[in-house]
Order: structure tokens, then sequence, then C-alpha cells
């Protein structure tokens, strides 16, 4: 009992200073953007201070792993299991290179929050129209040819067991159709503090490792070098017990 009465008061508390923290995040960066036009990494890296302070008073430490394995140069996919919504603060912590993440094209209308994906330069997707999707992905291919670096997710949504799921080949398509690496990417603890049924926020570690870079080769049958990227991928990221 008392231990339910203490992760409900400590969920209030969490989210109370997660929504002043998120709030003032915002108009501050809204102030960045009127008097700066290229303000996207700027505030990105604001968002990565307020995160960090965020996660620090949730009692959340986050431990990164081979984060020599993300290049000094050059652009990247980061791919990852995905266990909960902390993850993508996670990666805006622990990641000091420009990154933009996909985010279903709903976000966009929730007040504040629309604006900071907008203003942090973040991907809007359309996952319920087929054909807008795919459009989309070409979209995506485009800027990464142009050398934006993008984080997917392609188990393609949050893990209700806090297992990994099987993997969609999206994101290993555009790494052959490209030429960029993918970096595997391995998150635990996320799921524990927060996790996909219930908005009750638990103190804990976070852990998330970082593999080396796996490149596309040129091939005759791209088909298989896309399953080749997925399998490698999926083994690194899946290869060890996740926290419960």
């Amino acid at each position: 009992m008392l231990k339910k009465a203490f992760l409900i008061l400590n969920t209030v508390f969490a989210w109370t200073v997660t929504v002043i923290i998120f709030v003032s995040h915002c108009l501050i960066s809204m102030a960045i953007s009127r008097f700066y036009q290229d303000s996207e990494w700027m505030i990105m890296r604001l968002a990565a201070v307020f995160l960090k302070a965020s996660l620090w008073i949730d009692r959340m430490p986050i431990t990164v792993i081979g984060s020599e394995n993300i290049p000094s140069e050059g652009n990247f996919i980061l791919v990852s299991n995905h266990q909960s919504h902390l993850d993508i603060a996670v990666f805006i912590c622990s990641i000091k290179r420009k990154f933009s993440f996909l985010a279903k094209k709903e976000l966009l209308d929730v007040p504040f929050l629309g604006w900071d994906l907008r203003a942090q330069g973040h991907i809007a997707v359309d996952r319920h129209n087929h054909r807008s999707a795919i459009k989309e992905m070409q979209r995506v291919e485009g800027m990464l040819k142009n050398g934006k670096s993008i984080i997917i997710f392609p188990e393609g949504t949050r893990t209700d067991t806090g297992k990994m799921g099987s993997f969609k080949k999206g994101a290993f398509v555009m790494s052959v159709h490209t030429g960029v690496p993918v970096i595997p990417c391995r998150i635990e603890g996320t799921y524990h503090c927060l996790n996909k049924n219930s908005w009750i926020i638990s103190p804990g570690p976070i852990k998330l490792t970082l593999y080396p870079p796996i490149y596309p080769h040129l091939s005759e049958d791209p088909k298989a070098e896309i399953q080749r990227l997925m399998l490698e991928s999926e083994a690194l990221i899946g290869k060890d017990p996740f926290e419960q």
C-alpha cells in the first residue's frame, strides 16, 4: 500500500516537473527562433539540457556505452528498440550530433509539442495513410542523401511487454538506397520507468548501448542486402535480455 502511494505521489511530482520544464523550454525556444533563422540545432541542445534536468530530478540516470561509435563526420541512421515515450528524450540527451526522428503526424496538433517538434526539425509521418507514408519515406531518403541523420524505431511502435518485437524493413531500405550506414542501438530501463500501458512513473537507471555502424554494400541483390542489415541489427539489439 505504501509502495503504491509512493508511486502515485512520485508520478504526480514527476509529471508536474516535466510539464513545467517542457513549457519553459518551449517558451525560450520560441524566443530563440524569432532571432535566429537556423535555430534547430540550438533548440535541440537546449532541449537536451532541460531533459537532463527533468530525468535527474525524476531519478532516472542515463548510462551511455559506445559513444565512440557515433561518427564525428558523415550522417547515419540510428535504429533502436522502442520501450517508452522516454526513449526519444534519452537519445536527445545522449547523442551530441544533430539528428531527426520520425514522429506521428497527430503529434503536430498537440499544443506546444507540435511546435517544438517542428522547431527541432523532426519529421512528421502519417502512418495511417500508406500512400502518404511512402511519399514521406521518399522525402526522408532525399534528406539522407543531403546529409541529414535520423533515428527510426523499426518495431514501429512501443513494446507492450518490455520484449523487442519484430523489425519492419523501412530503415534498412533507406540505408541501401542512400548508402548511409545503420547504427544499431539498444535501450534498457525506460520500460520500467514509463511503459506503454500506464502513466505511472517509476525511478530507475536507463542504459543506452550504441553499436558500431553497419555499412550497406553495393549488391546485385538489394533485397538480400536489406535483409542482411535488418538481421544483423536485430541480432545486436536483441542479444541480451531487456530489463523488465
